[in-house]
């Protein structure tokens, strides 16, 4: 016996209805689409540092690194004074730049960015970065203004691929005291040519940790162990902010207008005794004896978070994607990570070596910067990318 005319069209219409949403589950782009599992190789493409008898000789502490268009990769680390250029076999091309103060040359390096087709060489607490063409050519000086008085460059930073550069700021001195604490700290936007372009918000910052001194003042301030610190990414339009209070990372475009916040899924983040117990042995792992102790008496002395960052990085990738790490678990075996379209909508999850420090992710790779266990040896790695 067939429905009355007026109950067939309300089934006609539940029916339109939940198909109009089975497509738009299985769309590009949706809630679906968000549940995409990428992969990495399970060898690297190549491990430069590998060898047992050049490890040492080969890196010091790498402070960068990026894979060019060739596929030969440039190192900047700390022993070397130089930009070294290697193929993906592991051979050294040449190294750029040597020790001194002149055009070109490096008194210390910290950190290496590659925005577009320029490398940005920044030395220790320094607003002045040095510019290279990503063929090793020496091109100028640029100085990354600040908007803070104090802390005259940023405290983390990230580029694209336009030379637009993203900061934190450093904590106001007034905030800095004995044991853990936390201040407010801008974030801001630089030009090309290192101007402030815009200041995008004051939110909280690093939680720190002060040192006491003999009179009881406090001296030198470092992060906070296990504590919460602001990452930054930026893309080819929108600029990313994480201050790690909570699962959501806010979201600007480059004219400095904020837009609805990214939120990560919500797990479990109490800390145990396995997280601090881990958290100790990688502090430690290839550091001198005089830091050993110095981080073990820390440690002894201290109050832990009762609760983990909910996040540990973030990166823009070559595809304009946005990659946010989970802070790591101590019984994890691989590195958790979610990926964002330009858009916004999340439309992967993938697992990552835990010991990968990822500095780049392009089309097809990932590459980073593994500390090798027990030792603490620096390995710079890329894997192949697998996107499904």
């Amino acid at each position: 016996m067939g429905l009355p005319s007026r109950a067939r069209t309300l089934h006609l219409a539940r029916a339109r209805s939940w198909l109009v949403l089975a497509l738009l589950a299985l769309a590009p782009g949706s809630a679906a689409a968000a549940q995409a599992t990428w992969g990495v190789a399970p060898r690297p493409i190549f491990d430069l540092g590998a060898e047992s008898d050049d490890t040492l000789e080969t890196f010091g502490e790498v402070r960068g690194a990026t894979r060019l268009p060739n596929g030969d990769v440039v190192i900047a680390d700390i022993k070397a004074f130089a930009l070294r250029y290697f193929t993906s076999a592991g051979v050294h091309r040449r190294s750029v730049g040597r020790s001194g103060e002149g055009p070109g040359e490096f008194q210390s390096i910290m950190r290496l960015y590659r925005c577009g087709d320029s490398l940005f060489v920044q030395e220790w607490g320094q607003p002045l970065l040095k510019v290279f063409h990503s063929n090793g050519t020496f091109s100028r000086n640029v100085t990354l203004l600040s908007p803070q008085k104090a802390g005259g460059y940023g405290y983390s930073t990230a580029c694209n691929r336009n030379g637009v550069f993203i900061n934190s700021g450093w904590e106001n001195p007034k905030d800095r005291r004995v044991g853990p604490f936390r201040g407010v700290i801008p974030f801001w936007l630089n030009n090309p040519d290192g101007a402030v372009r815009h200041v995008l918000a004051e939110l909280p910052g690093n939680e720190r940790l002060g040192m006491r001194r003999d009179d009881g003042t406090v001296g030198g301030t470092g992060p906070l162990p296990l504590g919460r610190l602001s990452v930054v990414a930026i893309g080819r339009a929108r600029a990313y902010v994480g201050t790690a209070d909570s699962f959501a990372i806010h979201v600007f475009d480059l004219s400095g207008k904020q837009l609805p916040s990214l939120t990560l899924s919500r797990v479990d983040m109490r800390t145990t005794p396995v997280d601090i117990a881990e958290f100790i042995r990688s502090d430690t792992a290839g550091r001198s004896k005089a830091w050993i102790e110095r981080s073990l008496k820390v440690a002894a002395e201290m109050r832990w978070p009762a609760t983990l960052p909910p996040y540990a990085a973030m990166l823009v990738d070559s595809e304009d994607h946005l990659w946010v790490q989970r802070f790591p678990r101590a019984r994890e075996s691989m590195a958790h990570w979610v990926v964002f379209s330009p858009a916004g909508v999340e439309v992967a999850k993938i697992a990552l070596p835990r010991d990968l420090s990822v500095v780049e992710i392009g089309r097809e790779y990932v590459l980073g910067i593994a500390k090798v266990l027990p030792d603490g040896v620096d390995h710079v790695r890329a894997y192949r990318l697998l996107r499904r």
